[in-house]
């Protein structure tokens, strides 16, 4: 989500990790709904964590300009699996994160 070129870190990543090796990316979804992501983690944060959050919330107008802009994209869950495997990946799982809003996705060397 953060790097200019995903494929290509994501080949270096393959081309660094060692055979059997894992790699875990992960990337909010399009369009995500941070405030659902706050809700879920205020449930259990104290102090500082809850206070971090709130900085994350309201910081929440400025990821989606940046996203608007091109600094960020944010991937589905396909769009991920698509690179992984283009990369090398195989045996790749998926999961659902950070309150619905986000995805993982692990693939291995082989």
């Amino acid at each position: 989500s953060y790097v200019e070129d995903p494929v290509f870190t994501l080949r270096e990543q393959y081309r660094l990790l060692r055979k059997g090796g894992i790699t875990i990316v992960t990337s909010l979804k399009p369009s995500p709904d941070l405030s659902v992501i706050f809700r879920e983690f205020s449930k259990q944060a104290k102090g500082k964590e809850l206070a971090e959050a709130r900085k994350l919330l309201n910081n929440a107008g400025g990821i989606r300009f940046r996203e608007s802009e091109g600094h960020f994209r944010f991937f589905s869950i396909e769009e991920m699996e698509r690179m992984l495997l283009t990369s090398g990946f195989v045996n790749l799982r998926s999961y659902s994160a950070l309150a619905d809003q986000g995805i993982m996705v692990m693939g291995q060397k082989v």
